[in-house]
């Protein structure tokens, strides 16, 4: 299949609402139509890239799953995200938004104008209460959306327990309260790891870990976990209060009224419960999983990155003159800034990693590393949605010339290689022109053009996102890996995981090495 054998391959997705998801939906068809799905072992996720990891655990075993059969369960999610999203898919969000705003602007208005009811100021306070319950509602209803929309079979509400899948699937968060990630894995039946140790997480379900994941601050609120119903303990204290603690300062047979306050404020320290946020608050491109929490895994392996992060382009910030909305304004935007910070400077580390994994490795046809290094590298591979043709060749050629490598062939002009590359993703962006409408942007549309959102997505933008992901992977992976790269029969290919007609179970692409060009 491929010039790396056996190596086995990481992935992790990044966050991104459903754009990450169709992105990551791409690539991982390409890794099924390669045949490379056979050499992942675990996979890893945030945010929107959680849906399409979560869905895929409950559906099928990515490890061993065939092209027609992987077929099928793409075309389903990609049927859910276009025909109903998850956000707005039931009436049930359109009254819960219809009474938001209701209720909203009548308190604004009596409050202003005393009319039209001249409430006195305790039904007002009452009133403001009932908002901020809606509002810490939102949670509520997304967990609900989830598992009646996705994560829900036969009737039943899917659990960790039920993912029999040899991949190991893990779905990151972010403890707001030890300010460290938090993960839910599938690995050894099931497991729950954090700050707050590891434990057992069979019973887990798997539409709270999807939820957990996507809590986007200000979008919804952190999703509660109970320590004890999930015998959570607590490794080390908040605010630096150590284990000793409790020892040096607790109360003896005459203790004195400071050391029973000190002992009382020890215990407050230790929470009652984990509120998990976001992924990406922590790490945007869920790499931590495999980078540092797994330094048991084997190694040495591929880490394919799939990045669906939206760029931070310069935008008009007018409501930051208006009052009130001014401080709105400010935090969506300092959030935006800071998420692009768990993702900018990762992919520069990630960058210098694969040159020092490819300054110390063989030629390809060999067993990669040498010496001390021989059994211990990983070599990320990073793929981004931001990127065209051309930034994905300059990119790599950059940390190949870094790692002091002769380049690959597809990053050498004039070559077979090259020009079968350049014919794979002019086509793409042939397609691109013709099904964008008049009024898009063009090549950074599917980057900046498409919102982080867990509403629908039309058709042809949905087509082209999962297109974009496939074609990117396939780049990527023939260029580091080996994996096979060929001209795609057409977009076809795509266009009919939407439709009822029968799809063929051979690759989307075929043999570079046939009369093509």
């Amino acid at each position: 299949m491929s010039k790396t054998g056996d190596v086995p391959l990481s992935v992790a997705l990044s966050g991104g609402g459903h754009r990450a998801s169709l992105f990551a939906l791409g690539a991982l068809l390409y890794l099924v139509d390669s045949g490379g799905n056979r050499n992942v072992d675990s996979m890893v996720s945030v945010s929107g890239g959680s849906i399409t990891n979560a869905y895929i655990a409950q559906e099928c075993d990515f490890h061993s799953v065939d092209i027609k059969q992987f077929d099928n369960v793409a075309s389903k999610l990609l049927r859910i995200i276009v025909e109903r999203g998850v956000l707005f898919s039931t009436w049930q969000t359109g009254v819960y938004i219809f009474l938001l705003a209701i209720l909203g602007l009548y308190l604004l208005v009596e409050t202003l104008f005393d009319w039209p009811a001249n409430l006195p100021w305790y039904a007002l306070i009452l009133g403001g209460v009932l908002l901020f319950i809606l509002l810490s509602a939102r949670g509520i209803l997304l967990s609900w959306l989830l598992s009646r929309q996705l994560f829900r079979r036969e009737g039943r509400v899917t659990r960790l327990r039920d993912l029999s899948t040899s991949v190991e699937h893990v779905f990151c968060a972010t403890d707001l309260g030890s300010g460290t990630p938090f993960y839910a894995s599938t690995a050894q039946g099931a497991k729950l790891v954090s700050a707050a140790g590891s434990v057992n997480g069979e019973s887990f379900r798997l539409h709270v870990a999807v939820r957990a994941s996507a809590a986007f601050p200000g979008g919804f609120p952190p999703k509660r976990l109970p320590r004890r119903r999930y015998g959570l303990g607590w490794e080390s204290r908040i605010s630096g209060i150590g284990r000793e603690f409790s020892a040096i300062y607790g109360p003896r047979k005459t203790p004195s009224r400071q050391r029973v306050w000190l002992s009382k404020a020890a215990r407050a320290f230790v929470p009652h419960a984990l509120f998990l946020s976001d992924g990406g608050v922590w790490n945007n491109l869920a790499t931590d999983w495999v980078m540092r929490a797994r330094s048991d895994h084997p190694k040495p392996r591929f880490l394919l990155v799939v990045d669906a992060s939206a760029p931070l382009a310069s935008v008009l910030l007018d409501l930051l003159n208006l009052p009130g909305a001014a401080e709105v304004a400010a935090l969506r935007r300092a959030t935006a800034i800071l998420y692009l910070n768990t993702v900018d400077p990762r992919i520069q580390v990630l960058e210098a990693q694969a040159a020092d994994a490819l300054r110390h490795s063989a030629d390809s046809g060999q067993k990669r590393g040498t010496g001390e290094d021989a059994d211990n590298w990983i070599l990320p591979v990073v793929m981004r949605i931001t990127e065209g043709r051309g930034e994905i060749l300059k990119r790599y050629r950059r940390i190949f010339g870094d790692a002091g490598r002769e380049m690959p062939e597809p990053l050498i002009p004039g070559n077979r290689g090259y020009e079968i590359v350049d014919q794979v993703w002019r086509r793409f962006w042939d397609e691109h022109r013709r099904f964008r409408r008049p009024n898009q942007p063009g090549a950074k549309w599917l980057s900046s053009g498409v919102g982080t959102t867990l509403g629908r997505i039309d058709a042809t933008t949905a087509v082209l996102l999962v297109a974009h992901g496939y074609i990117n992977a396939m780049t990527a992976l023939h260029i580091y890996c080996g994996y096979p790269f060929g001209p795609l029969k057409g977009f076809e290919r795509f266009r009919q995981l939407l439709t009822d007609s029968e799809r063929d179970d051979s690759p989307g692409f075929v043999d570079p090495d046939s009369d093509v060009l």
